[in-house]
């Protein structure tokens, strides 16, 4: 489970779901490098697939964008 912050950068209060100054989350960057087991992890932990960078992507459209479908195949 993500453990619970009240930092401003985490739009639920879980540290899975922080963001960075460009509003990158962890499983944006496990996506983008294409880090399968991390991005396991980071599903079954319950990281949003729905938040969005500060150019408006999420996890879902990077995973699509850049070839993959770690995510689209997890989810399904």
């Amino acid at each position: 489970m993500c453990v619970t912050s009240s930092s401003p950068h985490s739009s639920d209060g879980r540290v899975c779901n922080c963001k960075n100054i460009s509003g990158w989350t962890a499983l944006m960057y496990a996506a983008h490098y294409q880090h399968m087991d991390i991005t396991d992890l980071l599903l079954m932990s319950d990281a949003s697939v729905h938040i969005r960078n500060n150019n408006g992507c999420n996890a879902l459209m990077i995973d699509v964008i850049c070839g993959y479908d770690l995510i689209v195949e997890n989810e399904q």
